[in-house]
């Protein structure tokens, strides 16, 4: 009985015929959004498609949330199942215009620890140097 009485008053103070077409706006954009959201996250990463990625891992930093990679001389965030076969002394091979990633166990090692077509990478070069 409240609840109908609520709605009533509601009602007399701007009724609902005249808030719809903002309701069906703002319907509309969160539709949009979501669908952006899922598609996004669907795509493959370019840049990481474009990148060539040679060389050993020489240090790592991790964070609750982040693991951060020195190869060679520069910093990478990388995200992805990947991480888990990634050691210190372990080599990385990704070529330009490839999505194939692939890790070789060891200093003086060709064993393949990973190696397989990654699209949904997280791939970021730090310009800052992370300081454990």
């Amino acid at each position: 009985m409240a609840l109908e009485e609520l709605f009533e008053t509601a009602n007399k103070i701007v009724p609902f015929r005249k808030l719809m077409p903002m309701y069906i706006v703002l319907g509309i954009m969160g539709f949009i959004t979501i669908l952006g959201v899922i598609l996004d996250s669907a795509l493959p990463n370019k840049d990481f498609y474009h990148v060539t990625l040679i060389g050993r891992i020489n240090d790592i930093h991790k964070e609750p949330k982040d693991t951060y990679f020195l190869i060679d001389h520069n910093w990478y965030l990388i995200k992805n199942e990947c991480v888990n076969y990634m050691s210190i002394g372990d080599s990385l091979i990704k070529k330009k215009n490839s999505y194939t990633f692939t890790i070789l166990g060891g200093i003086h090692s060709e064993q393949v620890k990973f190696q397989q077509e990654v699209k949904r990478l997280v791939f970021k070069k730090v310009q800052i140097p992370i300081r454990p």
